[in-house]
């Protein structure tokens, strides 16, 4: 790997060419079936299936991309296909993976015969249903059931369950559309709309190893972004770091939005940014741990910078985030709210 003098910076011939990674997988392609059939399934040659393999998941491999590393929220694009095609970097983590990790992060597995496996499934048995051409093919399209789980339905009673164990009533979860999900590795997910595209993604599953999913290429979102741009003059707007936070506010009949972790910081700052001006107030209630404190104080510069109003809210005592205490602590919790907007 070659470096400029700004290491957070890459020299464009460390990336691959459009005519290198197109020769690779053409080859590939063309040649791949009859070595397989001679029973050739060896790492070398699976790890050379990666720049197909993104194709495949409606990734545009000439250029940045969004880190797929689920540990880095990337909301800027920082990622891209180094040369030779068998590997990503991402300059914002300096995370470094191949095709298995890949196939690791998104089945939630570090077991590397499990990864073998799914890739000698998906990408050398059913290997004639993706090709080059068939870029409109995603992931989520041939690997993933698409039928959404209703709420309401018997099927969706673990999804219920899921909300009903954060306090948030039926109603509520139904009125921001949210519904139920499953992969194909059996895991389960509450999906809860987000913006245009992004959709928060949480396993119901208190053991499983990854509990967020996001969407591959979808640009992460503010939860119910709306309430700002139907503010009236000086009402308060609670800024919150999880969409259960957000939704915690809601019950008490409050305009609160979500960031969606404190990597959406920048992402909140740009849509006030892109938006007609409001004279409201924001209160910021950031999980109660180091980052969530120091996304607080960035956030409350970035607001001032743009003429806002602002301030971090002491409401979180010692629980760990709203939601938290809404569970734990209800009634005291509104009786600090009514106190603290007096």
């Amino acid at each position: 790997m070659t470096y400029s003098s700004d290491k957070n910076l890459i020299k464009e011939e460390d990336k691959i060419s459009e005519k290198e990674w197109l020769d690779t997988a053409k080859k590939d392609h063309s040649n791949g079936k009859e070595k397989f059939v001679r029973g050739d399934l060896s790492k070398a040659l699976l790890k050379r299936k990666l720049p197909v393999f993104l194709l495949w998941l409606n990734i545009n491999i000439i250029g940045l991309f969004r880190c797929l590393d689920p540990t880095h929220e990337d909301v800027n694009a920082s990622a891209f296909l180094k040369k030779g095609g068998e590997k990503i970097f991402c300059r914002g983590c300096s995370s470094d993976y191949d095709l298995f990790d890949l196939i690791g992060f998104i089945i939630g597995t570090k077991d590397y015969k499990v990864e073998w496996n799914w890739a000698v499934r998906h990408l050398v048995q059913n290997g004639e249903n993706y090709v080059i051409e068939s870029t409109h093919n995603s992931y989520s399209n041939a690997c993933v059931p698409k039928s959404n789980i209703e709420l309401t339905s018997s099927e969706g009673a673990p999804y219920r369950a899921y909300f009903e164990d954060r306090g948030i009533l039926l109603t509520l979860a139904l009125e921001y559309k949210a519904f139920g999900k499953f992969d194909a590795q059996g895991n389960r997910y509450v999906c809860i709309p987000c913006g245009n595209q992004y959709i928060v993604k949480r396993n119901i599953d208190p053991k499983a190893a990854f509990r967020y999913k996001n969407e591959v290429g979808v640009q992460v979102e503010c939860f119910n972004s709306n309430a700002i741009s139907n503010a009236k003059s000086d009402e308060p707007i609670f800024v919150c770091e999880g969409v259960f936070d957000a939704l915690s506010l809601v019950s008490y009949n409050l305009k609160a939005v979500s960031i969606n972790s404190v990597n959406g910081s920048g992402r909140f700052i740009q849509h006030l940014k892109d938006t007609p001006k409001k004279s409201c107030m924001f209160i910021l209630c950031f999980d109660n741990d180091f980052s969530g404190k120091k996304c607080g104080e960035d956030v409350q510069i970035e607001l001032k910078k743009l003429g806002y109003k602002s301030k971090c809210s002491s409401l979180l005592g010692s629980y760990h985030d709203i939601n938290e205490r809404f569970c734990l602590d209800n009634a005291a919790l509104w009786d600090d709210i009514c106190t603290y907007l007096v």
